[in-house]
């Protein structure tokens, strides 16, 4: 005859080292997603950042007379400006106030007279940048 056994069954060595393994894998991926979504956060917000700077330049650039834009391309990547006395913007160049540089490009179209076309990027790391344009008319 049989003999049952009421006892529970012990799980063996191999089942508790592939258990373990599986679930290592499984928070690695879980840390992996985490951590590229606090490098995307950190990084939307510059772009935020950016954008809400050069917004604020644009939006006074269009309150200003086109007149009194200089034409030309104002780099705040410079640390000097080679002639603070050709208008806007004055030295020191535009920075952001979380210290991205910013590049103003003004430049008269023609079409329809005396409307400037302006061209705002803000710099907020090394290679990466935001850019925004509008006119200015009459």
């Amino acid at each position: 005859m049989f003999i049952r056994r009421d006892r529970p069954r012990a799980l063996s060595l191999a089942e508790v080292i592939i258990a373990v393994g599986v679930l290592a894998i499984a928070i690695l991926a879980i840390t992996g997603m985490f951590t590229r979504g606090f490098i995307m956060l950190g990084q939307s917000r510059q772009v935020t950042e950016a954008t809400n700077a050069g917004q604020a330049l644009l939006e006074t650039m269009t309150a200003r007379d086109p007149a009194e834009i200089s034409e030309g391309v104002f780099d705040g990547r410079i640390p000097t400006p080679p002639n603070s006395d050709i208008g806007f913007p004055p030295a020191p160049y535009p920075r952001t106030e979380q210290g991205y540089p910013m590049v103003v490009r003004a430049s008269r179209t023609g079409a329809p007279p005396g409307t400037v076309s302006v061209i705002v990027e803000v710099h907020y790391s090394q290679n990466s940048k935001v850019t925004l344009a509008t006119y200015v008319a009459l």
